[in-house]
């Protein structure tokens, strides 16, 4: 049995909309279909209680893990004052982070010889590791199982198109009212991000409806300093973290709109739209020189783009419209690999691993390859291959080694990595379905799709 949940339309029915969720525990647990099955279903948890999954709790485990990073941090700075006997202020400050260390209840080096302080030291260090193994271990069969807590993480004031998760952020990409920056567990975004182009003016678009805003983001990242999005009628905007606009330019031709998408690594930014792929070094557009200092990369492909996503090491992937996908070089755009005809449709969704490449269709299939950086497109493995009942729009890697895909048959679906094996899927979500998005750890998921709602899925249990 698949679980139903709702959909939202707007920020002043939150509470609402919250309310509508069913209550669980761990004797009554909805569940996640897998066709056929007979024995272990997956299972998808839904907690009774309203709000952002899990916040106390994350913040419980954020502050043992800074107390921990903290302890570290002096035991570090006291080990190189024992070395340094010159200077009263070392000393003072050396004894006051003794006090302190001793107050965590772990002994205070004054009481301790060096052996004893440094084997505390390395105590310490073990007891962390092996509570973020376990802590890992747990996030990782959650996934092999199906099972999550899943809450509401934002409502927008207009259709949510993108989402990306960033620490205890989401960026929300809108279909007319620009990127809009969330805390975890906030009703009101903190940020806004507006971008050009005129709302009311319809491009073509690769769903269901057809048609988009020009202003529609389709494409998100962040650099840990700069916002960088893509829109439907080809523009890529990018801004500095305090919203300071330092790119706005269209990528294909303005008579010729097709969805721009990007990607940012460390200091490259890669824009594509139709046939044109465009790079930036990033701290060129954040520095103060002339224009001419700004002027990008660009090449021309055998296709239009329908998808762009990070390569092997110093590349990116392209999957184009006649279903060829492209490996190119960051630094300077030249082909490092190609697989003509990989797919009989557009390919609109990559993923590369370290030995895998997936790729799913605009028709819904899914495609697992045996791929290596420096194997030649043709000598690719095909491993394995899955459908979804339309248009694959994100590929993405879920813990315990399972792969992600959402697709606009309104279902994400999770796969065993190394068999193609369904594990279970999770529905309704809405034809317009075009992102999921992974915390570092794989422990948070956060998905658009349901109107105006993101969800999240936290598959940890902290």
């Amino acid at each position: 049995m698949e679980a139903a949940l709702p959909s939202c339309t707007h920020r002043s029915v939150l509470a609402n909309h919250l309310s509508k969720l069913p209550a669980s525990s761990s004797q009554d647990q909805a569940q996640l279909g897998l066709p056929g099955a007979t024995t272990a279903l997956a299972t998808l948890l839904v907690p009774a209680s309203a709000g952002f999954v899990g916040l106390a709790a994350r913040r419980r485990v954020w502050s043992k893990a800074k107390r921990s990073e903290k302890w570290c941090a002096k035991l570090t700075r006291l080990t190189c004052s024992r070395s340094d006997k010159d200077g009263d202020e070392g000393s003072k400050a050396s004894k006051e982070e003794r006090n302190d260390i001793q107050d965590t209840g772990a002994g205070g080096p004054d009481e301790l010889d060096d052996a004893a302080f440094f084997a505390a030291f390395r105590k310490r260090a073990q007891e962390v590791e092996q509570q973020e193994m376990e802590r890992q271990g747990v996030v990782d069969r959650n996934w092999q199982a199906g099972r999550a807590d899943v809450k509401v993480g934002a409502v927008a004031n207009d259709w949510v198109r993108r989402v990306i998760l960033v620490d205890d952020e989401l960026f929300v990409g809108t279909a007319t009212r620009g990127v809009q920056r969330y805390g975890l567990g906030s009703d009101e975004p903190r940020q806004f991000f507006p971008v050009s182009g005129d709302p009311t003016r319809s491009v073509p678009a690769d769903h269901q409806a057809e048609y988009d805003p020009e202003t529609s983001v389709t494409s998100i990242a962040w650099s840990g300093r700069c916002l960088f999005a893509g829109l439907a009628g080809g523009r890529v905007h990018a801004w500095r973290e305090d919203g300071t606009l330092l790119l706005d330019t269209v990528v294909c031709p303005e008579n010729f709109a097709r969805p721009c998408f990007v990607y940012v690594h460390e200091n490259m930014l890669i824009a594509a739209a139709g046939e044109a792929v465009m790079r930036w070094h990033v701290d060129e557009l954040e520095s103060d020189e002339s224009d001419g200092a700004k002027q990008p990369a660009r090449i021309k492909v055998n296709g239009n783009v329908h998808s762009l996503a990070a390569g092997f090491e110093g590349s990116f992937a392209l999957g184009l419209e006649d279903g060829t996908l492209e490996v190119r070089s960051l630094e300077h755009l030249n082909l490092l690999s190609r697989r003509a005809g990989a797919h009989r449709f557009a390919i609109s969704a990559v993923l590369v691993t370290a030995e895998q490449i997936l790729t799913g269709d605009a028709a819904g299939n899914l495609v697992s390859w045996r791929a290596g950086a420096a194997m030649p497109g043709e000598d690719w493995e095909k491993l394995w291959q899955r459908e979804h009942r339309g248009r694959v729009v994100a590929i993405s890697q879920g813990g315990g080694e399972v792969i992600v895909s959402a697709a606009l048959d309104s279902f994400i679906r999770v796969w065993n990595a190394e068999s193609g094996d369904l594990l279970f899927a999770i529905p309704e979500h809405r034809v317009w379905l075009g992102s999921l998005s992974m915390s570092p750890d794989c422990s948070l998921m956060a998905t658009d799709g349901r109107d105006n709602a993101v969800y999240l899925y936290r598959f940890s249990e902290d």
